[in-house]
């Protein structure tokens, strides 16, 4: 791990990722997954676009809001079974699983100046281990933390900063929505936004209140943000 003393400024140790539109291209795996479940509630099929403007929130949540259902019995069960056709998936597709281009050569540079790096994410923690898993990538991170592993979802900061450890200061959290800015706002993290997934650049500069620090194109422009914050 990097040394935490650092002359002229703060040095920082710790990435810490979202998982979905920012490692991940998941949202055909997510629009499938959600029509899937919907289809057995007799639900017609939901939009990308709705279902990206729906990720903001918790996945029982979400599900409820799409099929107009306000039991909570029934959107956590709707949620387990969009979990269960995740995993089917996973196992039978895996080659739908794909993170985007140059995350994985980002992940192995910044583990081998040996950044401490972290998955953030509202989605379920045991599922993107899976998928993790299945892709390689699992060395490159010291801790995975999904919505069941935390005291309560984005954008409360406690989950953030539980994987910060040792501080906010010297972490950055990097992410692709809005609800990931105000999740590092809260607990006042320096933020990245990453402009290749689910929210373009224009919706980030236009909709993202609070903002994010920085916005970058491409996983090749976060090491020099970095370097430049050291300065």
């Amino acid at each position: 791990m990097r040394e935490t003393i650092f002359l002229g400024g703060i040095m920082i140790t710790t990435l810490i990722y979202d998982y979905d539109g920012t490692l991940m291209d998941s949202l055909p795996t997510v629009v499938h997954g959600t029509n899937v479940v919907l289809h057995k509630y007799g639900v017609l099929p939901q939009t990308p676009a709705q279902i990206v403007e729906q990720m903001r929130w918790p996945t029982a949540q979400r599900m409820g809001m799409a099929a107009g259902i306000n039991d909570g019995d029934t959107s956590e069960q709707m949620a387990t079974e969009f979990y269960q056709t995740i995993d089917l998936m996973v196992e039978n597709e895996p080659g739908l699983f794909r993170p985007y281009a140059g995350v994985t050569p980002l992940l192995r540079e910044m583990n081998s100046l040996k950044f401490r790096q972290c998955i953030l994410s509202n989605n379920k923690g045991s599922l993107i281990r899976k998928v993790i898993h299945h892709l390689g990538l699992g060395p490159y991170f010291e801790t995975i933390t999904g919505e069941e592993d935390m005291p309560a979802p984005k954008p409360d900061p406690r989950g953030l900063t539980k994987a910060a450890s040792p501080g906010t200061t010297e972490s950055v959290y990097i992410g692709d929505s809005p609800v990931d800015a105000l999740t590092a706002k809260n607990a006042g993290m320096r933020s990245i936004g990453v402009t290749w997934g689910i929210h373009s650049r224009k919706e980030l500069e236009t909709n993202c209140i609070p903002t994010f620090d920085l916005l970058v194109d491409s996983p090749t422009e976060i090491l020099a943000v970095i370097r430049d914050w050291e300065k």
